[in-house]
């Protein structure tokens, strides 16, 4: 494309026909017609890998650090037990004497402690204390209301901690952008034609560009990427239609995926030689 536009530029061509990308380079070398069509250019990277399924299963418990489950565990306890003494102390929830005195001897009891830590497991889950006496003392109504209100707390903090821990990210690959890319010493793969284009948008990429002459080649050397070989590039600026079409043509790219915000605009437009620039234009 660009040894076309050459040829119009030195007059061995009126003009080339098609839609040219209209880089610096080309623009140095000669006229082109009003815009025909405007192209998107993305970074593309690949996909992470997704989590096991032992790494999916932790995926509940990663709102809380190990100290902060340890807490609600024994917090949890300690309000299933409380309760369970103050019931049997207090005499609130049995009918006659001989109902309590048998409680009281039965109180360290595993089926009795047992009790405790399920009704507090099904407290804790549901909000709210299980199996509160029909007329609390004023102990049973303080620890009730204290664990409530810690109940209330923890779960609303669990609930939105624990809905962001399952969204995925929006970028979903490997390397978020190409800020992500060079901070890591990683290269980056472009067309030819592109390379002025990228240099001068992006000064930080000087020698850290792979150059290609078509889109199927950016991707191999992509795809063929690891973490034990920095020669290999991390990431591929392509349009948008030239990356849909590549993935319409091909599988072999599936693992791949577009992250960030647009990097760049680019017309195409036909290159013409200056004296039938504006008929050229007329027509098109």
């Amino acid at each position: 494309y660009t040894a076309c536009v050459h040829d119009v530029a030195i007059g061995e061509l009126d003009f080339c026909m098609g839609g040219f990308w209209m880089t610096s380079e080309r623009l140095l070398m000669t006229t082109f017609t009003n815009v025909i069509h405007t192209n998107e250019f993305y970074l593309i990277v690949e996909r992470q890998d997704d989590d096991g399924y032992w790494e999916q299963m932790k995926t509940p418990f990663t709102p809380f650090n190990g100290f902060a489950w340890l807490g609600i565990v024994v917090d949890v306890l300690y309000m299933a037990c409380a309760i369970h003494f103050i019931k049997v102390v207090t005499k609130n929830n049995f009918e006659n004497d001989d109902e309590c005195k048998q409680n009281r001897e039965q109180i360290f009891s595993f089926q009795a402690l047992w009790q405790s830590v399920y009704d507090g497991v099904v407290s804790f889950t549901s909000g709210g204390v299980a199996h509160v006496s029909d007329d609390p003392s004023v102990p049973e109504k303080i620890v009730v209301c204290g664990f409530s209100f810690f109940a209330l707390i923890v779960l609303t903090a669990y609930t939105a901690t624990s809905a962001a821990a399952l969204v995925k990210d929006d970028h979903g690959g490997l390397y978020k952008d190409i800020n992500d890319i060079t901070s890591k010493g990683k290269i980056i793969c472009v067309r030819e034609e592109l390379f002025e284009t990228v240099l001068g948008l992006y000064p930080d990429l000087e020698g850290k560009i792979h150059k290609h002459p078509n889109n199927t080649e950016m991707f191999d050397e992509l795809t063929q990427s690891n973490d034990d070989n920095d020669e290999n590039c991390a990431g591929v600026i392509i349009d948008i239609d030239g990356y849909q079409k590549l993935m319409a043509e091909s599988d072999n790219f599936c693992g791949t995926i577009r992250v960030g915000e647009v990097l760049f605009v680019l017309g195409d437009a036909v290159p013409v030689n200056p004296e039938h620039g504006h008929d050229i234009t007329y027509i098109l």
